[in-house]
């Protein structure tokens, strides 16, 4: 991911953290009608989702690079 990208990725986490830690505080923060449980829980479960796919693809492509670590080391040795 490009550098910005991350970077504003924290950014909206960050927000999100800090109305959800000045709310529980202040108790006087009321999230918009929009977000009622049911679709809290259903954007819940999209993000779980997306973190799931992206455990798994960063697993594979970790295991892909050893594999390549290993076939450089074994030339290098052969060599």
């Amino acid at each position: 991911m490009k550098k910005w990208m991350k970077i504003s990725v924290l950014l909206v986490v960050s927000v999100l953290l800090g109305i959800f830690v000045a709310s529980s505080w202040l108790g006087n923060f009321h999230f918009p009608t929009f977000l009622n449980s049911t679709l809290f829980g259903w954007m819940i479960r999209v993000l779980n989702l997306i973190l799931f796919c992206m455990t798994i693809y960063l697993l594979s492509s970790s295991r892909k690079i050893q594999k390549q670590s290993e076939s450089r080391k074994e030339n290098e040795l052969n060599a």
